[in-house]
């Protein structure tokens, strides 16, 4: 295992919130999702590894949100968005997702996942916007995140820490974003 891949473990096994690591390969599987991903989910690390995260989609998925996400992981570029997920017992949910795209010199290109349930009395009547473009307009979240990120991109993996370390701090920002209902 490289030592990048080691770190983000170690970074995600203290984190109080959900991270995953996906391979930017094939089908995007993932390579890692710590404990707060399996509670959210209520999927097991071992049924999750290796997947691509579309098993959280169901039959409410909007055909929107899944193509906002298609479009996010084109651009190679940081992003975030809202999307109707499914728990193992087919509860639905909608969960906030940030990614953030790693292209690291010794280890190859990665995205690092970060979700978070979001509160809401009616799904129905939430609007799944893709939250990139609202962010963009006001705080230009492309260069916030972006910035660390070309740090990470050329450091060598046992020095990324206080750049993800800064990354985490604008994504508690992002987290108080407040949806926009209908």
């Amino acid at each position: 295992m490289s030592n990048f891949i080691e770190y983000v473990r170690e970074f995600g096994d203290r984190c109080d919130f959900s991270i995953t690591l996906a391979r930017v390969q094939d089908n995007l599987p993932l390579i890692y999702v710590n404990e707060h991903f399996s509670h959210l989910t209520k999927y097991s690390s071992s049924e999750s590894l290796e997947k691509n995260c579309r098993f959280l989609q169901g039959p409410d998925t909007g055909e929107k949100q899944i193509q906002g996400f298609s479009s996010g992981f084109k651009s190679e570029k940081a992003f975030f968005q809202d999307i109707l997920n499914y728990t193992k017992s087919n509860t639905p949910f909608i969960n906030r997702v940030i990614i953030l795209p790693v292209f690291h010199q010794e280890d190859g290109k990665y995205f690092i996942g970060i979700q978070n349930k979001i509160s809401c009395s009616d799904i129905d009547t939430y609007n799944f916007l893709n939250l990139t473009d609202i962010a963009l307009q006001s705080d230009d979240l492309e260069h916030y995140i972006n910035n660390p990120l070309a740090i990470i991109q050329g450091m060598p993996s046992d020095k990324i820490g206080p750049a993800i370390e800064r990354i985490i701090k604008f994504i508690a920002e992002i987290e108080t974003f407040s949806p926009i209902q209908k």
